[in-house]
């Protein structure tokens, strides 16, 4: 069992030149809990930035490992970056209804992460 769940009723992806975005939100209010995964141009290959649930909880580089399920992506974020993230390791993004966009937004999350967490 995750440290948090976030049942993803919203999802959306952005792609613009370099920068690339995967969110996965409860709603359209972000105060609902979502989780956010970038990669910003000018930055590593390698590099992405999580964020879950507030600007204050997210970091770059903190991802160990991701694991795709049918309707669940679990997040386990590396234990030297539980501090940034209130302690929180894991995460669970789970599909809370019959989303349009999961499958997109799972794709492309998928060819955002770097090879190495992809489980």
């Amino acid at each position: 069992m995750a440290d948090i769940e976030v049942h993803a009723s919203v999802v959306w992806i952005e792609n613009e030149g370099a920068d690339r975005a995967v969110g996965f939100a409860t709603s359209d209010d972000p105060e609902d809990g979502y989780v956010l995964f970038q990669h910003e141009s000018g930055t590593g290959p390698e590099t992405l930035y999580v964020e879950v649930s507030d600007e204050i909880f997210g970091a770059a580089d903190a991802v160990e490992r991701v694991t795709f399920a049918p309707g669940i992506i679990h997040l386990t974020l590396k234990a030297d970056s539980a501090v940034r993230f209130g302690m929180v390791t894991s995460v669970d993004i789970l599909l809370s209804d019959d989303l349009e966009n999961w499958a997109a937004a799972g794709a492309a999350l998928r060819a955002l992460l770097p090879a190495a967490v992809v489980a």
